[in-house]
Parts: C-alpha cells; sequence; structure tokens
C-alpha cells in the first residue's frame, strides 16, 4: 500500500469516526433526555392529590359493594401503570 493510499485511507477512517461518534453522541442525548423525562414524571408530586382522589373512588366503590362505580372509577383514572 503507498503511502497516498494508507493517507486516504486514514481520512476516511477519521470522517467515519467522527460521523460514528457523532451519532453515538446523538443517541446518548436522546437517551438522557428521555431518562430524565421519565424521573420527572415518576417524581411529580402535582398529581398526587389528583391521583389520591382517583383511588379513592375506587376503593369507596368497592367497599360500597358497588363494581359498576369501581370499574368506572377505575377506567376513570388517569394515573398509567409502570
Amino acid at each position: 500500500m503507498t503511502i497516498a493510499a494508507r493517507h486516504d485511507l486514514g481520512v476516511v477512517w477519521q470522517r467515519l469516526s467522527r460521523q460514528g461518534l457523532g451519532r453515538l453522541k446523538v443517541l446518548f442525548r436522546a437517551f438522557r433526555d428521555v431518562s430524565w423525562q421519565q424521573e420527572e414524571e415518576r417524581n411529580d408530586f402535582h398529581r398526587l392529590a389528583e391521583e389520591a382522589r382517583e383511588h379513592l373512588a375506587i376503593v369507596e366503590g368497592l367497599l360500597a359493594g358497588d363494581s359498576e362505580a369501581a370499574a368506572k372509577a377505575m377506567a376513570h383514572t388517569s394515573a398509567p401503570g409502570p
């Protein structure tokens, strides 16, 4: 392999490496952002009172023996499960 060919190969390798690292950086940032978003959603204590009311309606329906009211309340909960 000539010196010029090695140089050309080195230039190509550098470009591919930069492109690959750039893609990995974007992918890493996307995973980071999604994980932060999920963490923030798990720690959103502003929803706590609303979720408590929603779940209380379910429990009250069950305690009253009114499965239809409990099912209706359960259908209206806004907090998805994990």
